[in-house]
């Protein structure tokens, strides 16, 4: 048990590891449980729905208000990295759904980086 909801890593880390990793289990879920498409993440979604299960700790780390505001499309920052984005809605309704071939281009260019 953790009373502290702080998160304390000695070695740096990039944050959209633990966004891809609760992704990875959202979806694990939702293929469990018999949704062979991988779940609501897979699907266009507005975004503080999309991203309602994330901890709030991996949001901090990101960057981004624990609240979900996105003022502007352009305010996903690194989480346009594992997330296709649009205001294919206007701008007040920002969609997402998550997106294998985006994180897919993230860490092989994280591998090439890294050798």
């Amino acid at each position: 048990i953790i009373s502290n909801p702080d998160l304390y890593v000695s070695t740096r880390v990039d944050p959209l590891y633990f966004a891809l990793a609760h992704f990875h289990r959202a979806m694990a879920v939702a293929n469990a449980n018999g949704d062979k498409e991988g779940g609501q993440l897979s699907k266009w979604q507005p975004w503080d729905q999309a991203l309602s299960d994330v901890p709030s700790i991996i949001l901090r780390a990101l960057g981004m208000d624990t609240k979900l505001n996105l003022p502007v499309i352009n305010a996903v920052g690194q989480l346009g990295h594992l997330l296709d984005v649009s205001d294919m809605c206007g701008d007040d309704l920002i969609l997402c759904k998550f997106s294998e071939e985006r994180t897919l281009k993230w860490l092989v260019a994280k591998f090439d980086r890294s050798v």
